[in-house]
């Protein structure tokens, strides 16, 4: 876009870039709505407090990115916006929007990252074709459930003070959503119905406050990664055998003390964190994982790894530091894949005579134990 200002062929302004030029209030002629043509405008990293009404009389407008200023609030004349596809706003100092941000029938992306919003308007359930929320690093306490009227496809709500989601936001949202992101936030439980995100492929809910699970998560058929590390749960549902898909499972700081034997029918899992739990051994179920590729299990509990271990055949990474393990099977010196090995600060009073047979093997911590024995 050269200069910023693009024309179209009758030399009207049809899209315009005035990112990074420290302005603090908006050009005359785009305050005064002059630019009637205009499709696209770009206001990103300015220092704006507010945008005039006559920026949204235009009925042609398809994208604003306005963000990274220190817009405080939104005039109710955004709902004339009826061409809007994509609003950008991140990182500024909204505290509310206007209810008539439901009228914005076109509008697909919503960004609002970075803001002091406490609350989104229940309207917001009028915005049809909306697909992408982007809400992370606010203050909201709850979604509106009038959301899952909408057809998203991504959610992202991280750093927020959220306690659950409202009632039938699953059921809405279960044919479209594929990604929801809700980490570090304040929830406790999950909705049952959880299960009927049937098209949800990514799941972060890591750094809440959740005790359990609902058995319903056994229907997430489609998820491949599943983020659950740094809360507070002390068991999984019996049946994770419909978790087909699964290939990135999060569970490290939690309460875990068992792990259900149905986490072997989880075939494509790759990668299992399970570091900072309080399980005592190894189950036979991880044992059992043929894609495995990465095993974190830093500061277990648990004096020993079974020599069923050594089946992991596709196994790159396995990090067993802090733990309180005191010997190493020498099953482990059959992981022809393994590149990395991790066990610093342990227990150990000796070490497998058959590591040399590792040559894939980088990497190699074995600090802060005191083998009596070494290869």
């Amino acid at each position: 876009m050269p200069g910023g200002l693009q024309q179209d062929g009758d030399g009207n302004v049809t899209a315009l870039d005035c990112s990074g030029r420290g302005l603090t209030e908006l050009p005359p002629f785009l305050a005064d709505g002059r630019l009637d043509r205009l499709q696209m405008l770009r206001l990103s990293g300015n220092a704006l407090r507010s945008l005039p009404p006559p920026v949204f009389e235009t009925g042609s407008l398809t994208e604003l990115a306005a963000g990274s200023n220190h817009i405080a609030a939104l005039p109710e004349e955004i709902g004339l916006c009826n061409r809007l596809a994509i609003l950008g706003l991140s990182g500024n100092a909204l505290a509310a929007l206007p209810p008539s941000i439901g009228q914005c029938s076109a509008l697909r992306t919503l960004r609002l990252s970075d803001n002091r919003l406490t609350a989104l308007p229940d309207s917001l359930g009028g915005c049809a074709s909306l697909t992408e929320l982007y809400v992370s690093r606010n203050d909201l306490r709850a979604l509106p459930a009038a959301v899952g009227r909408c057809p998203l496809v991504t959610v992202a709500a991280t750093n927020n003070a959220l306690t659950g989601l409202p009632d039938g936001l699953c059921a809405g949202l279960g044919g479209s959503l594929s990604s929801l992101s809700l980490s570090d936030n304040r929830m406790a439980t999950l909705p049952e119905d959880i299960g009927q995100l049937r098209r949800l492929v990514t799941l972060n809910l890591n750094g809440n406050r959740l005790t359990a699970l609902p058995a319903s998560f056994a229907r997430l058929g489609q998820l491949v990664t599943l983020g659950l590390g740094a809360n507070r749960i002390a068991s999984l549902p019996a049946d994770l055998s419909g978790l087909t898909q699964l290939r990135t499972l999060q569970l490290g700081e939690n309460r875990l003390s068992l792990l259900p034997s149905s986490l072997g029918a989880c075939l494509e899992l790759e990668d299992l964190g399970l570091a900072q739990n309080v399980l005592l051994s190894l189950p036979p179920a991880a044992c059992r994982l043929p894609r495995l590729r990465s095993l974190v299990l830093a500061q277990a509990k648990f004096t020993a790894l079974p020599a069923e271990a050594g089946s992991l055949s596709t196994l790159l990474q396995l990090e067993l530091s802090g733990s309180k393990l005191q010997s190493l099977p020498d099953s482990l010196c059959d992981l022809a894949c393994l590149r990395s090995l991790r066990a610093s600060d342990c227990r150990l009073a000796a070490l497998p005579e058959g590591l040399g047979r590792l040559r894939a093997l980088q990497a190699l911590r074995v600090d802060g134990n005191r083998p009596t024995r070494v290869p």
